[in-house]
């Protein structure tokens, strides 16, 4: 069933939309901030050397839509929540108002249903935002040069601060990581979205509501001094990174939507 609800998933105008958008962010980012590399890639750019032994080179990891911080990076982080809840978040009120419900009822139960709901939600939502940050990530590869990060920059710092020993020595293996990190976050946050479903049957409210806790998270979370633990503030790549405090905000973002989503759907007075 977990099959048949990714293809359902992936037929949908909603996803198309959302994956559409976050392309289009991501190929503007290139045109607008290294045009020239892709007119004139580095292997055919006759200041090189003399560029390179200034610095002047820049490496195709540092200037991953991700890392370097450009008003489309920014924009993209921003609306981040309303993607990623466009993909298939409002797909439970769909199958409810649509009466569809009843016929998957007929076929299996509540239990594998919500359970199926969740996860093709989370794998879904983390490729329509992160299939675009790979092809983002993979165009630069092509026509910049892969080269070591230069230590020196203050950007490298921030954006290793998660490992500067692995980013300084393997750029590749660490956007990556962070690729990987940006899905599975991606899942979670979009499964706001559905557990949202439960408590209001508004498509619109449902969309939204990550975006408006993701705001009011990071407003508490900065009150409270506890910023490390704000998945807006880490998946920006701020400088209180913490490997440890990223799980326990996963895992109480994944474990706390599905149990609202597993108990409130099957105790649900309308699927009675």
């Amino acid at each position: 069933m977990l099959k048949l609800e990714i293809k359902r998933g992936l037929k949908r105008k909603s996803f198309s939309i959302a994956l559409l958008i976050t392309l289009i962010f991501c190929i503007i980012d290139i045109f607008k901030n290294d045009y020239y590399s892709i007119l004139m890639p580095y292997i055919n750019y006759p200041y090189f050397l003399e560029d390179f032994i200034k610095c002047g080179i820049v490496s195709s990891c540092e200037n991953f839509i991700m890392f370097k911080f450009t008003d489309m990076s920014n924009i993209l982080f921003c609306i981040m929540p309303v993607i990623v809840s466009m993909a298939y978040g409002d797909s439970y009120l769909e199958d409810l108002n649509s009466g569809f419900l009843k016929s998957i009822f007929s076929r299996c139960s509540k239990n594998k249903y919500f359970i199926n709901k969740f996860f093709a939600n989370f794998i879904l939502a983390g490729i329509v935002f992160t299939l675009p940050l790979l092809i983002n990530f993979l165009i630069r590869i092509c026509f910049e040069a892969t080269l070591t990060p230069e230590i020196l920059s203050t950007v490298n710092l921030r954006i290793g601060s998660l490992n500067l020993n692995l980013y300084m020595n393997h750029p590749i293996v660490y956007t990556v990581i962070w690729l990987f990190i940006y899905f599975i976050f991606s899942g979670a946050i979009a499964s706001i979205s559905l557990a949202a479903s439960i408590i209001t049957r508004n498509k619109f409210i449902v969309v939204v509501i990550p975006f408006i806790v993701m705001q009011l998270i990071t407003l508490i979370f900065k009150v409270i001094n506890i910023s490390e633990y704000n998945p807006m503030s880490f998946l920006y790549l701020s400088n209180s990174i913490n490997i440890k405090s990223m799980i326990i905000s996963f895992i109480i973002i994944v474990s706390s939507t599905f149990i609202i989503l597993y108990l409130g759907g099957k105790n649900s007075e309308a699927l009675q």
